[in-house]
């Protein structure tokens, strides 16, 4: 009878954790989607012990969600970081390269931008970024980043 009781209070446990794990990331993304940045990474962070000891699944959609906020927030090596390990613990595929795509077209914008300012430098680094995101479809950035980089002086 005891060992009854003590299996249902794990089993009851178990489930509690399971629902917060997802209710923080439910959260997390409402952040996300409402534009709060900042908010969505805290709560992230603050929630990173709970994610942690979850399984594959739920860590792969917090390691996508942190790869959407980075490429929001134009934080991109950390964005691409984020994604590589969404990635490793089996991501969804089609989610994953809808948001490298994302991704490429920020780079690419802010690339744009930061020449259009003179800033060479900084958009021969993210050029380079995207020709190293996909070298196969991208080759044509590398010439791009080396021609910002001439510009910048950086030979």
């Amino acid at each position: 009878m005891k060992t009854k009781h003590i299996l249902t209070f794990l089993l009851l446990i178990f489930i509690s954790f399971g629902y917060s794990q997802k209710k923080e990331l439910r959260n997390a993304n409402k952040f996300y989607d409402s534009g709060e940045y900042l908010s969505a990474l805290d709560l992230l962070e603050t929630s990173k012990s709970l994610f942690d000891s979850s399984d594959d699944k739920i860590k792969s959609q917090v390691m996508l969600l942190y790869g959407k906020i980075y490429t929001s927030t134009e934080d991109f090596e950390l964005a691409i970081k984020s994604f590589n390990n969404s990635r490793e613990l089996g991501a969804n595929e089609n989610d994953l390269n809808s948001e490298i795509n994302k991704l490429e077209t920020a780079l690419i914008t802010s690339a744009i931008a930061d020449n259009e300012s003179e800033n060479f430098s900084d958009a021969a680094k993210k050029l380079k970024i995207v020709y190293d995101i996909n070298p196969e479809n991208n080759a044509l950035y590398l010439y791009y980043a080396a021609s910002s980089a001439v510009n910048s002086n950086d030979l």
